[in-house]
């Protein structure tokens, strides 16, 4: 009996050893903090392969996070989940999925430069390819061209703080029987240039326009109101009433 006892340890032993524990099991993801995910959330508006989208980041609790983007005026709400990576935040967000161009979005956010780099991949993939992302927040700065801009009386250029814009104008203004015409878009803002990509028209494509400031005489009152200017329009930025 002894020499069976002296055979049988050893083959316990080697047992108990690669036995994993029940606490070495493999943890779920912890969520971010509540004062990351506050800072985390915000406007993020760029690159989206040849084009130009926005992706806006309203909630974020744990690894929950829920949103929507814009892209040529069309909105989806998204909705994933994020992890951690040092100062990096992951993302997994899916659009509905009841569109045939809806598709899922991974991408990087760097807490540090409050830059995006990833793709959107469609969810059909013999409709879309897939696309890159470079997108960078939002900045207070950027808050001079939200508001509308008006040439004349006939048309009106409205640009959002989230982003989106839209432009109402009279296919033919001189004619009093023209329709009203409404557009739907979204832009960025890269210094003084305005950048607008509009819905499929029959009218523009997208617009470059660029931002003149207001000048001021020495009573300090305007000489002239700010403009934004291009693609042949010449705006000017309406206060109301």
């Amino acid at each position: 009996m002894k020499p069976l006892i002296c055979c049988l340890f050893p083959v316990l032993l080697f047992s108990a050893c690669h036995q994993r524990p029940a606490s070495a099991t493999a943890a779920p993801l912890a969520g971010i903090s509540d004062s990351l995910a506050e800072k985390s959330m915000g406007i993020y508006s760029g690159q989206f392969s040849k084009g130009l989208i926005t992706v806006v980041i309203n909630y974020i609790s744990g690894r929950t996070v829920s949103g929507y983007d814009i892209h040529k005026g069309l909105r989806r709400n998204i909705n994933g989940q994020v992890t951690q990576q040092g100062n990096q935040l992951n993302f997994v967000l899916k659009e509905p999925g009841n569109n045939p161009f809806d598709g899922i979005f991974s991408f990087a956010l760097d807490t540090v430069k409050w830059k995006i780099k990833g793709k959107w991949t469609p969810i059909d993939s013999a409709k879309m390819a897939v696309r890159q992302l470079a997108l960078s927040r939002k900045t207070e700065a950027e808050t001079e061209f939200a508001g509308a801009w008006v040439t004349g009386r006939d048309s009106t250029l409205t640009l959002s703080d989230d982003g989106t814009c839209s432009f109402e104008l009279y296919e033919r203004p001189a004619d009093s029987t023209s329709q009203l015409i409404r557009l739907r878009g979204n832009y960025v803002i890269n210094g003084k240039e305005c950048h607008i990509e509009w819905e499929k028209n029959d009218h523009f494509t997208s617009m470059r326009l660029i931002l003149e400031r207001a000048k001021l005489g020495p009573d300090s009152m305007w000489v002239s109101p700010p403009k934004l200017r291009g693609n042949g329009l010449e705006l000017d930025y309406f206060e109301g009433d």
